[in-house]
């Protein structure tokens, strides 16, 4: 299996808390609205731009390793970032 760069060992008996997710979330939006005076013969273009800053809230991922099967010592929980949005675990020599 491919590393990934985040990760931590639990042994068994033991539980882990993982804060996951819990980041910024910009929301970019774009309005546009044309207007037309036929009596001035002119042309209206009105352009907003906004954006909006939301926090995603946090949740939390709990992992415990359970009784070692024979040959095994200790379970591998990897993620790909520090997010854990992702994860994977597997029992170790």
């Amino acid at each position: 299996m491919p590393s990934w760069s985040q990760g931590f060992v639990i042994y068994p008996g033991d539980k882990r808390r993982v804060k996951v997710g819990g980041s910024d979330r910009y929301i970019f939006s774009v309005s546009v609205s044309f207007s037309y005076n036929l009596l001035a013969q002119t042309v209206t273009v009105t352009v907003n731009l906004g954006v909006t800053k939301t926090t995603t809230p946090s949740a939390y991922l709990y992992i415990r390793a359970g009784e070692a099967p024979e040959g095994y010592t200790k379970v591998e929980v990897d993620s790909p970032d520090s997010s854990y949005l992702k994860t994977r675990s597997n029992w170790v020599p």
